[in-house]
């Protein structure tokens, strides 16, 4: 579903980025506050297989594990508004450059895993546990659509089974947030959304924002978005957005949540960018045709 149009405008690059525009905690007023999901905004998908079958992108790891995850989500969790897709991606994509930084002897952060406290929950996104924060505001009973085009449609027997909610582990029971589905007297129980949690900010606390002005310890929607954008050129990313949303729909009847979530992480490493191995390849790009990923299809 799009944005409205004084929204839309966000979504360029080249626009003011909000986390920019901070203020002091006595200058952060309720009234003042934006939606997290104001300006998120992403390119009309190209769905075209015999156009995408003949594109590629020059790109590094990060912005394509970024896109997989996004698109994922969007399958195996529909009720995730937007901004928690792009906090738990971003998550995501935090996670595994510290893995990966770790493991080939680069020292990118001096905060590890084990930072946090123990009852802290953690979720399965692309296969890989990552820390959440479960979310008690109001957008988070309201699902997002990742194009204006395109539904989200529950994965095959994941419409009460999805990753965002059995995936959690934690060994206390939560109540599940109930919303008004305006059937009758009879709310349906909705899954509960979740941000994905920053270890850095676990250890040094952010400055109340417009967007954060309750400062929460959290990947910030609007990193993960910018740098999307920002990391794809012209029509690239509705390019790999399209070629992506293509092969996960051909899925979706087939997997159910946990199998789709942990097959994305096999695609996503089969068709990756190829680079050195070790310090050499940190941050570096290459080709990839899309007609590799549309390759992924399942075959009818």
């Amino acid at each position: 579903m799009k944005r409205s149009a004084s929204n839309a405008s966000a979504s360029s690059a080249t626009s003011p980025s909000p986390l920019k525009r901070r203020k002091s905690h006595a200058d952060v007023k309720p009234e003042d506050q934006v939606s997290w999901e104001d300006g998120l905004e992403l390119p009309e998908l190209n769905l075209d297989i015999d156009s995408l079958s003949t594109k590629s992108v020059f790109t590094n790891r990060a912005p394509f594990l970024l896109a997989f995850a996004i698109t994922s989500l969007k399958f195996t969790s529909p009720h995730l508004p937007l901004s928690s897709v792009f906090s738990l991606s971003q998550c995501l994509l935090d996670t595994t450059s510290r893995t990966k930084a770790k493991f080939i002897g680069i020292k990118t952060s001096t905060t590890e895993t084990s930072a946090l406290e123990p009852g802290h929950k953690t979720m399965n996104v692309l296969g890989v546990r990552i820390p959440v924060l479960q979310r008690y505001d109001t957008v988070a009973t309201n699902a997002s659509t990742l194009s204006s085009t395109n539904t989200a449609t529950p994965a095959s027997t994941a419409s009460t089974a999805t990753v965002g909610a059995d995936n959690i582990k934690e060994e206390k029971n939560e109540s599940q947030t109930v919303i008004d589905t305006n059937e009758g007297d009879n709310p349906q129980p909705q899954p509960p959304s979740f941000w994905g949690l920053s270890l850095d900010l676990l250890q040094t606390p952010p400055k109340p924002t417009r967007q954060n002005p309750s400062a929460l310890p959290i990947c910030v929607p609007y990193t993960s978005y910018l740098y999307l954008l920002r990391s794809f050129k012209g029509d690239d990313l509705r390019n790999v957005l399209g070629a992506l949303e293509i092969v996960h729909e051909s899925w979706k009847d087939v997997l159910n949540a946990q199998e789709l979530d942990k097959r994305s992480w096999a695609w996503y490493c089969r068709v990756r960018p190829v680079v050195e191995e070790g310090k050499k390849g940190w941050g570096g790009r290459a080709e990839v045709r899309l007609s590799d990923l549309l390759e992924l299809r399942r075959k009818t």
